[in-house]
């Protein structure tokens, strides 16, 4: 939340782990190439709040579009469309 979001905001993904664990969050664009890799280190089990700040590995925000979030954590990989606007 909130999606849609602004491209000058950022992004908060709500989660839920059976267990904890060492996570990360990869974001890809429409064509499924890694926009962002964000570590997220050792994720306890619960409800978690993951934050992407709108941006790509090179620090620049992102251009509006479709994006897919992907959680990674132990064998589990959950995943969230989220869309960016101007």
């Amino acid at each position: 939340y909130p999606n849609p979001s602004h491209t000058d905001q950022p992004v908060v993904i709500p989660v839920v782990l059976e267990v904890a664990g060492r996570a990360r969050l990869d974001v890809v664009d429409a064509g499924g190439h890694l926009v962002r890799r964000l570590d997220l280190g050792q994720l306890g089990a619960g409800y978690q709040e993951v934050e992407w700040d709108g941006r790509n590995e090179s620090g620049r925000v992102v251009t509006p579009g479709a994006y897919r979030g992907w959680l990674v954590a132990n064998d589990v990989r959950l995943s969230t469309r989220l869309v960016r606007v101007p």
